[in-house]
């Protein structure tokens, strides 16, 4: 599919036909920048290491997955060399007894629904790649999938120096989506979030603008380090360079 992008944004861009708008304007994949979420956001990764020329990458919340195959896309990362923007979030598992404190963690910490000393009982909720905690389940049932269980940690140790990474510490990853469960259909994949789309997507929209403002024209990321900086935004997002 990438190929057929850059092929057909090269055609147009050297089109001298009424009906070539695009003319002299963009050049191949240099003129591209590629967005993906989940396992979209592993084929961004795959799709760039094979075309280093594109110019932008962002990947909200990776999942390194292929189906019937033992593919590493995070290692697509090295290949490609360049910066790129990976956005991660705080919420992978989800105490909905509200005994643990905090009642959620990034899928890093091991989490068990024992019975706390206070004689509260947690009952975990965890991402379907972060439900391998013992004695806990994700909440779909499709596990057999056997998605990566680090999820996003994977691509960022593969991430080329210079990268921004942004994490957003109370979404979840399905937190990405406009997405109402009392107007539309169940989700097959379902994974908890303390804030809803509505919160989150106005929070990382302008980040990723910024970012790609640095990556296609350079553009310093001044204003966006010193927003994330505050203290009131600190609590939903933080934002590194690595």
């Amino acid at each position: 599919m990438i190929d057929r992008l850059i092929a057909w944004v090269d055609q147009q861009a050297r089109s001298t036909d009424a009906a070539g708008r695009f003319f002299g304007k963009f050049i191949g994949a240099s003129s591209i920048g590629l967005i993906g979420h989940s396992m979209g956001g592993g084929l961004v990764a795959q799709a760039a290491g094979a075309h280093p020329a594109v110019k932008s990458v962002v990947l909200l919340d990776p999942v390194n997955y292929v189906q019937g195959t033992d593919v590493e896309q995070y290692l697509d990362l090295a290949t490609y060399g360049q910066p790129v923007m990976i956005v991660t979030v705080g919420v992978h598992c989800l105490d909905r007894n509200q005994c643990s404190q905090p009642p959620y963690n990034d899928g890093t910490v091991a989490v068990s629904n024992a019975v706390l000393p206070n004689g509260c009982t947690p009952s975990w909720w965890c991402c379907d790649w972060d439900s391998q905690h013992p004695g806990v389940t994700g909440s779909s049932g499709l596990l057999a999938f056997a998605a990566n269980a680090d999820g996003a940690l994977s691509f960022l140790k593969s991430a080329p120096a210079g990268s921004w990474v942004l994490n957003l510490s109370e979404a979840g990853h399905m937190s990405f989506l406009y997405y109402d469960p009392t107007t539309q259909p169940p989700l097959a994949i379902k994974c908890p979030s303390v804030a809803p789309s509505r919160t989150i997507l106005p929070e990382v929209l302008p980040a990723i603008s910024a970012w790609v403002d640095f990556a296609f024209n350079g553009e310093p990321a001044t204003g966006l380090l010193n927003y994330t900086s505050r203290p009131e935004v600190q609590q939903l997002m933080q934002l590194r360079v690595v």
